[in-house]
């Protein structure tokens, strides 16, 4: 199929404003050789917060920070809708001056999860998340999106049309789609963030002693694969499965899960166990030492921040004048 792609987020690598929202995995377990033990399963992700000291207040105050640089989900979504417009409207304004109005120049459009604030660290990320599933959920619709896009065949006549309408429209130039979507000061702000999350992880934490905890681990999913322990993120997210193997909702009755995604998410589990045990003395004896770099980091960029905030306020704005619905974040064009 000859027509333009549309900008997509493959569902095994999504980001978010650049964060890679399945890396977390990758960037999150490991510490010496005879861990503590992990808490029980019924401790997972966001649940766990109530467990371990100061876990719900760091992410909250981190999301805090972190959703005014990045934008909240919603606004993300928003920014994919203008990043799309951006790509295909002249391509759009084309197709419909050839008979072809119902060309869709939104299909593919990035979907925004929820991303742990401090995805980006190692040591620091959400106790217990399971950040690959969990995006997936989030996702689902767009995964569909992008595999309903592969499978677009149009006509001879149709594709007469793409192929004139390409020639008259040029592609957008990288630079040119970032300025239409997003806050020309968010990439710098969220580059000072990764920063502070890499600072953070150096000071406190042992990489190569965390790597180690993995490998000694003996992780199926890492032998299987036959990658080292620096690789775990990008082996996850491989096992995301097809929209059609993804439950429509988090609620689903696990009975009714997919081979596939039974695999992802118990293999996930089980991943989850062994990063947080590889990692949790240094969470629980740094967190407030963290917190109080959160603090100090949105002090000194306080006016860069709330100034990135108006900024994400307007590409809301914009991407409604679309067709974005803000509350049901659904875009009829």
């Amino acid at each position: 199929m000859r027509m333009r792609k549309l900008w997509i987020a493959v569902a095994a690598g999504v980001c978010v404003g650049g964060v890679a929202i399945g890396a977390a995995v990758a960037s999150s377990y490991v510490r010496g050789s005879n861990p503590p033990a992990a808490p029980p399963p019924a401790q997972a992700g966001a649940d766990l917060a109530s467990g371990v000291r100061g876990a719900a207040e760091l992410e909250a105050q981190a999301r805090e920070t972190f959703e005014a640089i990045n934008g909240t989900p919603v606004q993300n979504d928003a920014a994919g809708v203008l990043r799309a417009w951006a790509i295909n409207g002249a391509m759009d304004r084309c197709m419909e001056a050839h008979g072809y109005p119902g060309w869709d120049w939104s299909q593919g459009r990035t979907v925004a999860p929820a991303a742990d604030p401090l995805s980006a660290s190692t040591f620091f990320a959400r106790p217990l998340g399971m950040p690959v599933s969990e995006t997936a959920l989030e996702i689902r619709t767009q995964i569909a999106g992008e595999e309903a896009l592969m499978a677009v065949h149009p006509d001879k006549a149709e594709n007469a049309v793409i192929d004139i309408c390409i020639e008259q429209t040029p592609p957008a130039p990288d630079a040119r789609v970032s300025r239409a979507s997003q806050p020309p000061q968010a990439q710098r702000l969220r580059e000072a963030w990764w920063q502070l999350t890499y600072d953070i992880d150096a000071e406190f934490g042992d990489l190569e002693r965390y790597h180690r905890c993995l490998d000694d681990a003996h992780l199926s999913v890492l032998e299987e694969s036959g990658q080292p322990a620096g690789e775990l993120g990008e082996v996850m997210a491989s096992l995301v499965p097809a929209s059609n193997d993804i439950p429509a909702s988090v609620d689903a009755d696990p009975s009714t899960f997919s081979a596939a995604w039974r695999h992802l998410v118990d293999t996930e589990r089980d991943v989850s166990q062994v990063d947080w045990a590889c990692r949790a003395d240094v969470y629980t004896a740094h967190v407030d030492e963290v917190a109080a770099a959160i603090a100090t980091f949105a002090d000194d960029h306080a006016e860069q921040i709330d100034q990135t905030r108006r900024a994400w306020a307007d590409v809301l704005e914009r991407a409604e004048a679309l067709g974005f619905d803000p509350h049901t974040r659904e875009l009829t064009p």
